[in-house]
């Protein structure tokens, strides 16, 4: 329950964060909402724990009103991954990674895929940004047992 409760402050500290410009370096921003619920899939056992946290955060970074297709495409993500993630071959960490990347790639091919053609700087930037974060993230939930 504390492992739970704490996913669910992290979730919500990166949706208010993710809509401020706190962590704005030089006009990139980290998808740290996507980051953080790939890299809580590593550590939530429970899938309808898993999509709490999924609801929540969608419910943070939703910006106006109505349908967003964008949402269900951002909730879609990490619930695919959740599953995704014990067919790896590789050590979690390295696993954690690779779906960080995927994501924030995935995202923006379903969502807005000339963004990337568009600003390919900042793609790899946002990406790198992404896979700091979630790597942070990470250590934090498999060596100080946060999460």
């Amino acid at each position: 329950m504390i492992r739970l409760a704490s996913a669910i402050l992290l979730v919500i500290a990166a949706g208010i964060l993710q809509n401020t410009d706190l962590l704005n370096i030089a006009g990139v921003k980290p998808n740290l909402s996507l980051a953080a619920l790939i890299v809580l899939g590593f550590f939530i056992n429970k899938f309808t724990d898993y999509l709490i946290l999924i609801l929540i955060s969608a419910l943070l970074i939703k910006t106006a009103a109505g349908f967003e297709i964008s949402i269900i495409v951002f909730a879609a993500i990490p619930a695919i991954f959740y599953f995704l993630r014990r067919l790896l071959p590789w050590r979690a960490s390295l696993n954690n990674l690779i779906l960080i990347f995927a994501g924030t790639l995935l995202l923006y091919l379903l969502i807005d895929p000339a963004f990337i053609s568009r600003g390919v700087g900042i793609f790899i930037s946002e990406a790198a940004y992404n896979l700091i974060l979630g790597a942070v993230l990470f250590w934090a939930g498999t060596y100080k047992k946060i999460w």
